[in-house]
């Protein structure tokens, strides 16, 4: 089975369900399940910060019982998005581009509004400077432009209807759990399954190869 290395406490907050998307600078065109594994370092800052440190706890986790240098769950990796907008609280990805296609968006607690109209924002975010959830408010059904100059107004709404219907928004709790800078990539993670014991294994950078013991 393919493997993926994450260093705690993201590879956990992976397993219980509370971060969805896995952001790398590297994309890949593999698609199937994929066992998470936690590495040996721990990143005690963010484990202390809320929300990570409630999440944690709610599931009987601190910093000090977090599981190492094993593999913590399995997961089916469903596309790889590049990351095509950021506005600093917002981040927009091509799923086009990046192989489960559809439209929604990701925001608190790593909820999916997958397909719809994407609601009115209400898991993680209100969708400011253009990019955020939704279905852009009063973009209607494109109408023929009114008489605005020269059609603009028609010609942006329908660009960001475009832009929406191939899009993954990623909001408030996601988005802080990932670095969604331009260029890097979204690894969508989904029918996560939190393994009853981890299971020892060394760690490997990349894609690597573990035979499956639980």
């Amino acid at each position: 089975m393919r493997c993926i290395t994450i260093r705690q406490p993201w590879a956990t907050l992976i397993a219980i369900g509370e971060k969805r998307l896995e952001t790398r600078g590297w994309k890949t065109n593999y698609r199937g399940e994929l066992a998470i594994h936690a590495g040996k370092r721990v990143d005690l800052a963010a484990c202390l910060a809320e929300p990570v440190r409630s999440l944690l706890a709610a599931s009987g986790y601190t910093a000090a019982n977090l599981p190492t240098g094993a593999v913590v769950a399995i997961a089916r990796l469903a596309g790889c998005h590049p990351v095509v907008a950021n506005d600093g609280e917002t981040a927009v990805l091509n799923v086009r581009e990046g192989g489960s296609g559809g439209r929604g968006e990701v925001g608190e607690r790593g909820k999916a509004g997958r397909g719809g109209d994407g609601g009115d924002g209400r898991n993680g975010g209100s969708g400011r400077n253009g990019v955020g959830s939704g279905d852009g408010g009063d973009s209607g059904n494109g109408g023929d432009g009114g008489d605005s100059e020269d059609g603009r107004d028609c010609r942006d709404r329908e660009d960001r209807e475009d832009r929406e219907n191939r899009a993954l928004v990623v909001t408030g709790q996601e988005y802080r759990f990932g670095d969604f800078a331009l260029g890097r990539y979204g690894w969508e993670l989904v029918e996560v399954r939190k393994l009853p014991e981890p299971v020892p294994a060394a760690g490997k950078q990349g894609l690597w190869n573990w035979e499956a013991r639980w």
